[in-house]
């Protein structure tokens, strides 16, 4: 079984510019399984297992740096900020957006620079993405890019430990 908080804490570890940046992470407690179904209901599709098994050791990482200031800022998306911040900010940007069909594959669980950059997760394999694939939602075009083969690769870089 992948140990998704291990793989963070050793990316943590290995992310050369964490002592110059000052960098702190705050780790939130496994989401319930309560608030994966309500995630899940939402989306209309069940959760890639990856990212099932992910929430279930954490939900959610804040980060602050000495360039973002004393304020947290979510790094790896919370399920209510999955629910509440993310789709806020959907609704409001004027960006492109993917065909209906490819969103409804996904599952967004990450960000960077105030979401000017969102990750999600394949659910389920669509055009050259397969089902695990880590994809970054491309805002200018509306398309998405592939990040990582999977989710593991792409929560043990630690080039994704940072804003």
């Amino acid at each position: 079984m992948t140990q998704y908080k291990t793989l963070l804490e050793e990316a943590i570890e290995s992310f050369d510019d964490r002592v110059w940046l000052a960098s702190e992470y705050r780790v939130a407690a496994p989401a319930t399984r309560d608030e994966i179904a309500l995630l899940e209901q939402n989306l209309g599709a069940p959760l890639h297992p990856g990212l099932r098994a992910m929430l279930l050791e954490f939900n959610g990482v804040a980060y602050r740096d000495k360039y973002w200031g004393t304020q947290w800022h979510p790094l790896y998306l919370s399920v209510s900020q999955m629910l509440g911040e993310l789709q806020e900010y959907f609704a409001e940007i004027e960006d492109p957006f993917p065909a209906a069909g490819e969103f409804r594959n996904v599952a967004f669980f990450a960000q960077k620079n105030g979401f000017g950059v969102v990750y999600a997760v394949c659910s389920r394999s669509f055009g050259d993405f397969a089902s695990g694939a880590v994809l970054a939602l491309d805002h200018e075009t509306g398309e998405f890019e592939l990040e990582a083969e999977s989710l593991e690769a792409f929560v043990s870089n630690p080039l994704n430990c940072t804003l």
